[in-house]
């Protein structure tokens, strides 16, 4: 951790809590209580997520990396933010130590997984929050990145979103799996797999 921590500056204010486990999910919420009524409960949050899977074999280069930490730190950044990094793989990892055709995950070979997130849905949010992928993606040309299917990304368009979460013969083996069990469509979203024509 010392060495993570080195070159970061120095915050300008510390706390530090002890806490049990529901006063700090108190804590953490915006309310301060965890109380939800019977009936009547509209409280909702809105936000905009997207991610990155990083290919253990590539990494990230240091353009991608002064990339990512010069978006992070130019304006306009949204009020309220936060950005995941996720160690996925390494050495012994259990996540890639099975191939892809073990189940419809693409991302076996993964490094690093990011979750960007911003907690508005404003336009300014929404771009900050994709300029971060895209600005390290664009640095890292040669790469081929992906996206995590546990965050939503709502702005790609279908066929984007199975290029970024499956990718390859696993579109292909899900459309099968479609067809055999749910040929109704029953199941269905806006990035869902169909059975057959254009996504």
């Amino acid at each position: 951790m010392p060495t993570l921590l080195r070159n970061l500056p120095e915050p300008s204010s510390t706390t530090v809590k002890a806490l049990q486990w529901v006063e700090f999910l108190e804590d953490c919420s915006d309310e301060g209580s965890l109380d939800v009524p019977t009936i009547g409960n509209e409280e909702h949050k809105n936000f905009f997520a997207t991610s990155l899977t990083v290919p253990e074999t590539k990494g990230l280069t240091r353009p991608a990396l002064e990339a990512f930490f010069e978006t992070i730190t130019t304006l306009p950044i949204p009020e309220k933010y936060f950005i995941i990094i996720n160690l996925h793989g390494g050495p012994k990892s259990a996540v890639n130590s099975r191939g892809v055709e073990f189940s419809a995950y693409a991302d076996r070979d993964s490094l690093w997984t990011f979750q960007i997130r911003a907690d508005s849905d404003t336009a300014e949010a929404r771009d900050f929050v994709k300029n971060v992928r895209e600005n390290i993606i664009q640095s890292q040309r040669e790469t081929e990145f992906g996206a995590s299917l546990s965050y939503i990304d709502a702005s790609l368009s279908r066929d984007e979103a199975w290029q970024a979460y499956y990718r390859g013969d696993i579109i292909a083996t899900l459309r099968k799996i479609k067809e055999s069990r749910d040929p109704g469509e029953v199941f269905w979203n806006p990035h869902a797999i169909t059975i057959a024509g254009e996504p």
